[in-house]
């Protein structure tokens, strides 16, 4: 991790009083072009109180409540918002907890103070109140509650346009028959709940604030500044960001091979192919049930390791098309020996004029593609590059923005349309076919002796491009390169 010190500037935009939320929102920029440089996460830390809340894109808006109050008096607050879910898409269920009776305000602000709706309650009793907030258009927001003199808020973070469109409204749901403890304060040390936040601090404590970023595939982190909230503020962290990395312009990449556009296997499949580099790829996974010389496979079973056997993806020939078939590594070489070399020479069970990468060839693709600022995402990561914008299930990322499944639509920059057709298990009985959708992965023609044999692996939830040895048993991808 490349570790480089960078300034922070902190913009007053006004004072508000103590017992209000003071919102805090953090930008990026280049130090040397001013240029938007986005966030990974802002960790921010209360050294009096001894907490650290993590921040992660895109959730860079932090609400302060300053009280002055103890821990048990703020539990006790009149006014508390118990639950969200955060981020949302287009609309949003809030709850929130009133300790004492009277009329009630809700408003539905933008991050400019924007009065976007109001909802307004004559006579609220004390209980749980349930909200239905629907943002509209993408962005973040900020809801906040008046009854009594007090105030609570809470930050929205919306993704997408909801069903409603750019109408942004609250709903009144009703009350909760239970009224559950109205808790909702950071964990000490632990991660942000995706925007569900407040910070508690008396109004003599000093936060801490640093923002990180990345850079030609390096990591940037700002000095640490002290600073305590006492006003409505933005937050810039400028990075020195040095020379980008080029784009790739050669415009042969991510197109069909020259003068092989296309290829057929023995069964008559025909695959689209794809130039990265000086390789010329297969663009699909292999779905062929014969080798090149028109010797038959076997479905399957429980013999694992023979010779000619192939799977179907989750056990199913519909997901053939998209997925291809899945084979071990004895089928996938046709009785050849390892290989490293580059290129393997092992034609294994490509079709003729092709052959199964070594992992030295896989090494090419993707140091390739890792030299690159259209392939590369965030930390040097490329897994997105290679993978297509479909045939993946929807999975949790994390803090992994990078990752294949955190935007598809950010997905195959390199034209290669990797799918997550899963792997097939052999056990004693019938093959069970676990990640179907969230991984998968491809042989290489190289093994070493009696270990396992070398793949390549791409998984739902990270943005590396992984190097993996496997159990040669195991039903795997397989895509050709040519001679």
């Amino acid at each position: 991790m490349k570790k480089i010190l960078v300034f922070l500037f902190l913009i007053p935009i006004g004072i508000v009083c103590a017992q209000q939320s003071i919102i805090v929102t953090f930008t990026g920029r280049n130090l040397n072009t001013d240029e938007y440089m986005q966030l990974s996460r802002v960790e921010i830390s209360n050294p009096s109180q001894g907490w650290t809340q993590m921040l992660y894109y895109p959730d860079t808006v932090a609400i302060f409540t300053p009280t002055g109050l103890s821990e048990y008096e703020l539990q006790q607050s009149s006014l508390r918002w118990k639950s969200l879910l955060n981020p949302f898409h287009g609309s949003t269920n809030a709850v929130l907890y009133c300790h004492e009776s009277g009329p009630l305000n809700i408003v539905l602000t933008d991050m400019s103070g924007r009065i976007l709706s109001v909802h307004h309650e004559e006579r609220a009793q004390i209980g749980q109140h349930h909200f239905r907030i629907n943002a509209g258009t993408p962005g973040m927001f900020v809801l906040t509650a008046y009854q009594n003199g007090v105030s609570a808020s809470i930050k929205l973070v919306n993704t997408e346009n909801g069903s409603n469109n750019t109408v942004q409204n609250i709903q009144y749901v009703g009350m909760a028959d239970e009224p559950d403890s109205p808790d909702l304060v950071i964990e000490k040390g632990g991660a942000s709940s995706k925007g569900q936040i407040e910070f508690p601090f008396t109004t003599i404590d000093g936060m801490s604030y640093q923002g990180f970023s990345s850079c030609n595939g390096d990591e940037l982190y700002s000095e640490r500044i002290q600073r305590m909230p006492i006003y409505t503020e933005d937050c810039i962290f400028h990075f020195d960001c040095g020379d980008p990395l080029p784009r790739d312009t050669n415009p042969n990449n991510g197109t069909p091979c020259h003068d092989t556009p296309f290829l057929t296997d023995y069964d008559g499949n025909v695959y689209e192919t794809v130039q990265i580099g000086s390789q010329c790829w297969m663009r699909e996974n292999l779905r062929t049930t014969h080798y090149a010389d028109g010797r038959p496979l076997m479905l399957g079973d429980t013999a694992a390791s023979n010779h000619s056997a192939f799977n179907y993806p989750y056990g199913d020939s519909t997901h053939t098309q998209l997925h291809g078939l899945l084979y071990n590594w004895a089928t996938t070489m046709d009785s050849n020996a390892s290989s490293s070399s580059n290129p393997s020479g092992v034609q294994g069970l490509c079709p003729n004029g092709w052959h199964i990468p070594s992992q030295e060839e896989w090494h090419q693709l993707i140091d390739y593609i890792d030299d690159f600022s259209n392939y590369v995402c965030g930390n040097g990561y490329t897994a997105r590059a290679l993978a297509a914008k479909e045939g993946w299930r929807e999975c949790d990322c994390g803090v992994w923005t990078c990752s294949i499944a955190f935007d598809p639509t950010q997905n195959n920059a390199t034209g290669f349309s990797a799918t997550g057709a899963g792997y097939c298990l052999h056990g004693n009985s019938t093959p069970s076919y676990p990640d179907f959708g969230f991984n998968t992965a491809f042989w290489s023609s190289t093994k070493e002796d009696a270990a396992p044999a070398n793949a390549i692996r791409l998984r739902c939830n990270y943005p590396e491009t992984g190097e993996i040895t496997l159990p040669p048993s195991l039903g795997l991808s397989v895509r050709c390169l040519r001679d």
